[in-house]
């Protein structure tokens, strides 16, 4: 016997008003457990998912990554991306985000401290954290071996 067809509207879980395991690990390290998250694509979209979600899930992640921000912050412009120290060597698999803007987008890299600065004392100099947390940062992670999340 022939089934019917049932089509699913497709509707963002952090507009239904439920966050989900997937899409706060998407908000904090840029991709979850099923990849990213299919309704994050533009600066815009991020936004609005940390305005949602980001009162909730920027104090546990302050504590257990001190001197470092989720990766929503980034993509919704609340904070500059970390520059390059040198640039990446040819053919790299070095793993980048893409966020679309207005103005053509953006791409942020998860990189060790050999390309890219250390996040901590990047934040301090923007003026994002303080001494007290960047202090924090440097006991947590045993100097600046351990690379930011």
């Amino acid at each position: 016997m022939p089934r019917r067809v049932v089509k699913f509207t497709r509707r963002r879980a952090w507009q239904a008003g439920e966050l989900d395991e997937d899409l706060a690990l998407c908000l904090v390290a840029w991709e979850g457990c099923l990849g990213a998250d299919a309704s994050l694509r533009t600066r815009s979209d991020w936004a609005a998912a940390w305005s949602r979600w980001g009162e909730r899930i920027l104090p546990e992640f302050v504590t257990r990554h001190p001197g470092c921000r989720p990766a929503a912050m980034y993509a919704a412009g609340l904070v500059k991306a970390v520059p390059l120290v040198r640039p990446l060597p040819m053919g790299s698999r070095c793993r980048g985000y893409f966020v679309a803007d207005e103005g053509g987008g953006v791409t942020y890299w998860r990189l060790s401290e050999r390309y890219q600065r250390c996040e901590a004392s990047w934040l301090l100099e923007q003026g994002v954290i303080d001494r007290a947390e960047y202090r924090r940062h440097r006991r947590f992670a045993g100097g600046h071996r351990w690379r930011c999340v």
